[in-house]
């Protein structure tokens, strides 16, 4: 995240709603922090699946990754990021908020909407072809950049 993770903690802990701006590849194809930020709203009761949660990781950095399963006896979470095929085990204890609106390309839609609902089903249910969605998405974009910067491609 590029907000200061102690104030965007804290503004959360006291009950307001955040907007932050993501970095990194972790939710692409859905958000690229160059075009898109997420208003995060705090926690109230138990995450469910689907869920965009923001959480704190061991080493004091804010990540925003969608939950995949919830071990509410076990006080966990399995997370994981839309442009990632690995899972985290996440203590619900560290977790914040969760996504209430999406910002993308200057338009804003909540987290209830049917087609993000769409995306959030599909995405989930794409387990086996992910890797081979995620390569052909990644060499889309990587032609698209070339194609921007005259044939040069810059990451």
């Amino acid at each position: 995240m590029k907000d200061e993770p102690s104030i965007t903690a804290a503004l959360l802990a006291s009950g307001r709603s955040v907007r932050v701006t993501p970095q990194g590849k972790s939710m692409l194809p859905l958000l690229d922090g160059k075009m898109d930020s997420v208003v995060v709203n705090p926690l109230r009761g138990s995450p469910k699946r689907g869920d965009l949660a923001l959480y704190r990781e061991p080493g004091g950095e804010l990540v925003l990754h969608r939950i995949t399963r919830v071990y509410a006896e076990k006080g966990v979470c399995d997370v994981r990021g839309d442009g990632n095929l690995g899972l985290e085990k996440v203590p619900i204890a560290c977790m914040y908020g969760v996504a209430g609106r999406i910002c993308r390309k200057g338009r804003e839609f909540s987290v209830r909407n049917p087609l993000y609902l769409a995306y959030v089903w599909g995405w989930s249910h794409s387990r086996r072809f992910r890797k081979k969605l995620l390569k052909l998405y990644r060499k889309y974009q990587k032609e698209n950049n070339a194609k921007k910067t005259g044939g040069h491609f810059y990451e």
